[in-house]
């Protein structure tokens, strides 16, 4: 079993919408879900590749995500080192309007309604996640991805500002960098969050299943792996997520 270690380099603050929301309410998660870093790491393998993305105005457009064969464990703070700063800002009342994605507007449109929204972004320094694969060849595709960025999540960007292929150790227990589903996080101190991972059928993706996951401040006791820059990966994660 192999790693791949990421460290992204957000440009400005994130939003990673959490789940359930009301419709005024940005909140974020004080980490990037899997299915978000799925995602942007698709993304940035097709524009290494010098590929077209989809429009995000399509109606249906196609979920872009790696294959499942990757083992996304998410993004987290490096050193978890965060801030979560919530604020107050103006944003349009309809759920398809268009127009604030346009690099150039010469005018409003009467037709437009504007409210309020309690925003939150995460303000870090870095990022660090993780993809698993039981071959090395699988992540080197990826380990190309260096100082290439894009949007990320809700709100933000980031570029890969590091990226290295680390071999994995089987052990018996550690304080997990990832996140793990809240059952296994049993009496230990941790923080719960509702998300949503993918449902395939095969390769294809084919709707959502909620999942609620912990992040654990202590050492847990279930089999996983150590990477070669000590960090513990468990396998529960690495199944589930």
């Amino acid at each position: 079993m192999y790693a791949l270690h990421l460290e992204l380099q957000p440009t400005a603050g994130l939003t990673f919408r959490r789940v359930p929301f009301a419709s005024t309410q940005m909140l974020t998660y004080p980490f990037a879900p899997a299915p978000t870093l799925s995602g942007y790491l698709e993304r940035l393998r097709r524009l290494r590749r010098g590929d077209d993305l989809p429009e995000t105005a399509l109606k249906n457009p196609p979920t872009i995500a790696l294959p499942s064969a990757y083992r996304v464990l998410g993004a987290y703070p490096a050193d978890e080192q965060y801030r979560i700063h919530r604020t107050a800002r103006q944003g349009p009342r309809s759920i398809t309007h268009s127009a604030f994605s346009r690099l150039y507007r010469q005018e409003r449109a009467q037709s437009e309604n504007f409210q309020l929204y309690a925003w939150e972004y995460l303000l870090v320094d870095r990022l660090v996640g993780w993809v698993v694969h039981p071959e090395r060849a699988a992540l080197e595709e990826l380990a190309d991805l260096q100082n290439v960025g894009c949007k990320l999540g809700k709100e933000g960007y980031a570029y890969v500002e590091e990226v290295r292929i680390e071999a994995l150790e089987p052990v018996d227990g550690g304080r997990p960098r990832v996140a793990v589903p809240a059952e296994v996080a049993g009496m230990a101190a941790s923080t719960v969050y509702p998300v949503y991972r993918y449902h395939r059928n095969g390769e294809v993706i084919v709707g959502y299943e909620p999942l609620r996951l912990a992040l654990v401040d202590g050492v847990l006791r279930v089999p996983g792996y150590r990477t070669e820059s000590g960090a513990f990966l468990p396998q529960v994660s690495i199944d589930e997520l």
